[in-house]
């Protein structure tokens, strides 16, 4: 449903994600997703109204972001794209203070690039 429950899952997902792809500096997915992160919580609605539009919001954010998958915006930058962003902002999979991604972003690293978080900090495959 691509929602991110706290800083370090979102940085994690943009340095994973958004670092490599073309749309980066502005990409409107990213926006919505700041935006409206918490708004698809039906529980927290205290509307009908509100509960639908919760819900609605939900399967909006999760079209753009499927769980587990790619962004549907996401193209990848060139290899020369990539270096120069690279040296720019010398990303990393854990930005923000954060030690380590959220399980599920781990997980998805981990499938994504065939190796596991740990071996990658160490730098080992």
């Amino acid at each position: 449903m691509a929602y991110f429950s706290n800083g370090c899952e979102g940085d994690s997902f943009r340095a994973a994600n958004c670092d490599r792809c073309v749309h980066d500096e502005t990409c409107a997915v990213w926006l919505v997703h700041l935006l409206h992160n918490y708004d698809q919580f039906p529980e927290h609605a205290k509307t009908p109204e509100a509960k639908g539009a919760a819900e609605q919001t939900r399967n909006i954010l999760g079209t753009l972001i499927p769980d587990g998958e790619d962004c549907t915006m996401f193209h990848e930058l060139t290899d020369d794209e990539a270096e120069a962003s690279r040296r720019k902002f010398q990303a990393t999979p854990t930005t923000g203070g954060c030690d380590k991604p959220a399980p599920w972003i781990e997980e998805w690293l981990s499938k994504k690039q065939g190796r596991n978080f740990d071996q990658q900090k160490k730098g080992t495959t």
